[in-house]
């Protein structure tokens, strides 16, 4: 039964809603492994740009500088990442798993991306072990593989693809961990073992005999420690190690005024990256600075939809829409949430933004002073919609005066 079925008067309402289908529910391991996933790697690794050549790389300076304006999704610099896709080189095949990553992190919900990242990511390793068997003793050759490794790892993590991810992560961390045994100083290898030591810290048991299988102890100091270090002294590696640290201050330290000084400066470098608005918007919001979040969660929803990333879009949206209710402007927030309802394909109802929209919803109507549409809204909540949404609405339903 749909859940806004004979809610909505086409004739009263502010705007045309279609129904809304009720999802099953939905399966408690899948979600956990996605919240695994997005607490230990998001955003695609190791791919950035600083304006120094670096000695001895077999990477030159134009190559390295054309990321610092790919992390803004600058159209010239996605253009030559593409034009140089078929290169055949190793490198080349790794900028392009990376746009192909990015771009499947911010519509994760796209099986196009989804598969587009993953044929580049298996390039991007395959291309890159040649290149380094051709030359074992090339520093920058064995990082390529072993980063590439690692990011095709976590791929397969977010994909639930545990014992592929298992093999990917153990070749990496090998190759890596041969690197820095060889040269202490390349410090960049240190970027992906302080992710992994340090975001495991917080993983669920079931993940526990896997970090020990790969070497790792889940000390969360060390691996910021490595994080820091990578952060202040790498090349390749500054920005990712810096998204890393926020998000862990964010996701697991709790401190969200540490982590806002990490993506406040990631969003004031790169305000073309919806991901980076995203999650500087909801750090705002988080430290009571409401106007300041709704005014970059519009940002980056219209910079995410015109990029065509609509999982982000439909994020930020979602947060902007709830903060107009939050500040007492229910019939633009209302405006909001059913624009953002109209566009979100049966493919991502199952994402929060989508689960939670009744709620949110209600919330506006009783600002509205339409108690009886969203009394109607909140009574076809059950608990298999989404346990949280269902928890929200009774409390909110039984704040209602009884007929």
């Amino acid at each position: 039964m749909g859940i806004f079925g004979e809610v909505w008067d086409p004739v009263s309402s502010p705007e045309n809603a279609s129904p809304m289908i009720v999802v099953s529910q939905r399966n408690q391991w899948v979600v956990l492994a996605w919240t695994v996933v997005w607490i230990l790697l998001t955003v695609f690794v190791s791919a950035v740009a600083v304006a120094e050549t670096v000695t001895g790389s077999t990477w030159s300076f134009p190559s390295v500088g054309i990321l610092e304006p790919a992390y803004d999704f600058n159209d010239e610099a996605l253009r030559e990442i593409r034009d140089r896709a078929s290169s055949g080189k190793a490198f080349d095949a790794f900028l392009m798993a990376t746009l192909k990553y990015w771009e499947y992190q911010a519509d994760r919900v796209d099986a196009s991306k989804k598969d587009a990242a993953s044929e580049w990511l298996g390039l991007a390793c395959s291309s890159s072990k040649v290149e380094w068997r051709a030359e074992p003793d090339n520093d920058d050759a064995q990082f390529l593989y072993g980063i590439c490794c690692c990011n095709r790892a976590r791929f397969f993590v977010e994909e639930s693809s545990w014992s592929r991810a298992y093999f990917d992560s153990r070749e990496g961390i090998r190759v890596l961990e041969d690197l820095l045994k060889r040269n202490p100083g390349y410090v960049d290898a240190l970027f992906p073992l302080g992710v992994f030591e340090a975001y495991l810290s917080d993983a669920p048991l079931l993940l526990k005999p896997l970090a020990r299988l790969l070497g790792f102890r889940g000390n969360a100091e060390d691996g910021l420690s490595s994080l820091r270090k990578a952060a202040a002294n790498g090349i390749w590696t500054r920005i990712e190690s810096c998204f890393y640290l926020g998000y862990y201050y964010y996701s697991i330290g709790e401190d969200p005024n540490r982590a806002h000084a990490y993506f406040a400066e990631l969003y004031a470098r790169y305000p073309g990256n919806p991901v980076f608005g995203y999650l500087f918007g909801r750090l705002c919001e988080l430290r009571g600075d409401t106007v300041h979040a709704l005014e970059v969660y519009r940002s980056s929803e219209q910079r995410a939809l015109g990029l065509g990333a609509m999982d982000i879009a439909n994020w930020s949206g979602y947060r902007a829409g709830a903060l107009m209710v939050d500040l007492g402007s229910h019939q633009e927030g209302l405006s909001m949430l059913i624009r953002l309802r109209k566009r979100i394909p049966p493919h991502a109802e199952e994402q929060e933004y989508f689960l939670r929209l009744p709620y949110e919803m209600s919330r506006a109507l009783i600002g509205l002073d339409r108690r009886d549409d969203a009394r109607r809204y909140l009574e076809a909540i059950d608990v298999s919609w989404d346990r949280d949404t269902y928890r929200l609405s009774k409390a909110l339903l039984r704040t209602l005066p009884k007929d």
